[in-house]
């Protein structure tokens, strides 16, 4: 299952031209498995959770185990308001291990057709970077980020 253990590891993937791409082998990902496309504004990047952790996670934030509290009250909790709107699509994993993604949703972020895209596991969900580029940026800002980190505490 998707997400079972701890998420680590980093790969480099073909984003064909149907639009679809392999999942890494160090998800956990399983056939048939439904997966959720998540925007990050933090992070500029697609999160990729296990649909049934997301769940989870919107349960948490409510702050209820009541799914159906949670599916009336969504536009009054301004946290699960903004974590829903940055919800892209749900996707399945075929029995080759790939999903087929929402090109319209993913566009408007920088991914484009028979490319490479950038996966980073991230112990519960992974991040999913449209190029180089964005991928080596991301790794310069944590890296200062750590290095910022430890000056201060020094």
């Amino acid at each position: 299952m998707f997400a079972k253990d701890i998420i680590i590891g980093e790969k480099k993937v073909a984003f064909n031209q149907k639009g679809r791409f392999t999942v890494p082998m160090f998800s956990g990902r399983e056939n048939g498995e439904e997966l959720i496309f998540v925007y990050s504004y933090e992070n500029d990047c697609i999160e990729i959770y296990s649909y049934n952790h997301f769940l989870e996670i919107v349960k948490s934030v409510a702050e209820s185990r009541d799914l159906d509290y949670i599916i009336e009250h969504a536009n009054t909790i301004p946290a699960m308001q903004e974590l829903l709107n940055r919800a892209l699509f749900k996707a399945t994993v075929d029995e080759q291990g790939r999903v087929n993604t929402s090109m319209d949703s993913l566009e408007r972020y920088g991914y484009v057709l028979d490319s490479e895209i950038y996966i980073l596991g991230k112990v519960d969900h992974l991040e999913m970077y449209p190029n180089k580029e964005a991928y080596t940026k991301m790794l310069l800002r944590r890296k200062l980020l750590k290095q910022d980190s430890g000056l201060k505490k020094g």
